[in-house]
């Protein structure tokens, strides 16, 4: 894609020569004029001097392909929305028509946004980084409890990376910051009936970018925040990029790595449930006791108060002192 390529050079480099760079393309000067042109009227601040070429001052906080492919470094392959009920769903729903392995769904809003449980997200257009990552990973179910872990890692990284922000993660699929909610994930299964083999997964992540408090329902203002809310800003398509790039980390091929020691260290560190009180709650029902650590695919060991240690890999798990758990 023409575009994507010069919006990367533009990124890329300082001052870029438009001869060179058509040269370099295979496309003609005008080509590359008629592009710079285009990206201008979508508000890209585009310098032109003499004998210097072309720089990028800014861009607007768009959400395009061309855009996101600029800023990545591996292959997927990008489809991106001005509205959806829901990332996930819309993945879903592709499964059967052939979407590929390493495929990603952006969109601007969803109205129906998922969460755990049932829950609904938060996603009002605009104000918010809303995507899905599609896999076919040549796996069996019991073997992927992971990947929520895997991309909560990946989304941490990315936000240091790009806004400049140290979050925490809530064991399984939350990033907080100061102790209320910026990221949700959801990751769900297509499983083979007989064979036990996963035919896809999705894994859905919603990351609040420029939410104000009047933005969220009443319901939840008090334990949701956003990059904007807590001083911090970044291009959703950068982002975006971003976390692909840190998730191809761990998955390539079609498999997932399978040494996890330093990343499950790394998630520990992070984890801002572990050494705290809990609650669990299931089918089981519910159970109060201690996080105090994680097994070899993540599940969370807890203590309970009469010395017994069980491990979580599904249900609720509330936080003593977050999200107002105070019981």
């Amino acid at each position: 894609m023409l575009k994507s390529k010069i919006i990367k050079s533009l990124i890329n480099s300082k001052n870029i020569n438009g001869s060179q760079l058509a040269e370099e393309l295979g496309v003609s000067r005008s080509a590359i004029w008629k592009v710079i042109g285009e990206l201008r009227k979508d508000g890209f601040q585009i310098n032109s001097r003499t004998n210097r070429g072309y720089s990028l001052e800014s861009h607007p906080d768009l959400l395009t392909v061309e855009l996101v492919d600029a800023y990545l470094q591996t292959q997927w392959d990008l489809l991106v929305f001005g509205s959806l009920d829901s990332t996930n769903n819309e993945a879903k729903r592709r499964a059967d028509l052939g979407l590929k392995d390493r495929s990603c769904l952006i969109s601007d809003e969803q109205t129906g946004g998922k969460g755990r449980l049932g829950r609904s997200f938060v996603s009002r257009k605009g104000l918010g980084l809303y995507m899905s990552l599609f896999l076919r990973p040549a796996s069996l179910a019991s073997e992927l409890s992971f990947v929520t872990s895997l991309a909560a890692v990946a989304v941490n990284r990315s936000l240091s990376k790009v806004a400049g922000v140290s979050g925490n993660i809530k064991w399984p699929n939350d990033i907080v910051l100061n102790n209320k909610k910026l990221c949700g994930i959801l990751t769900e299964l297509s499983v083979e009936g007989e064979s036990g083999g996963v035919q896809y997964l999705v894994c859905g992540i919603g990351i609040n970018i420029s939410y104000q408090d009047s933005d969220f329902p009443q319901e939840i203002r008090e334990i949701s925040t956003s990059l904007a809310m807590e001083g911090a800003d970044a291009a959703r398509a950068k982002l975006a990029a971003h976390i692909l790039d840190e998730f191809s980390k761990f998955y390539s091929g079609g498999r997932f790595i399978t040494d996890f020691d330093e990343l499950r260290k790394e998630y520990a560190r992070e984890c801002i449930t572990l050494g705290r009180e809990v609650k669990v709650t299931g089918s089981f029902g519910s159970n109060i006791g201690r996080a105090v650590g994680l097994d070899d695919d993540f599940g969370l060991i807890v203590e309970l108060k009469n010395g017994e240690q069980i491990t979580v890999r599904s249900g609720e798990v509330s936080v003593r002192g977050l999200y107002g758990y105070v019981d």
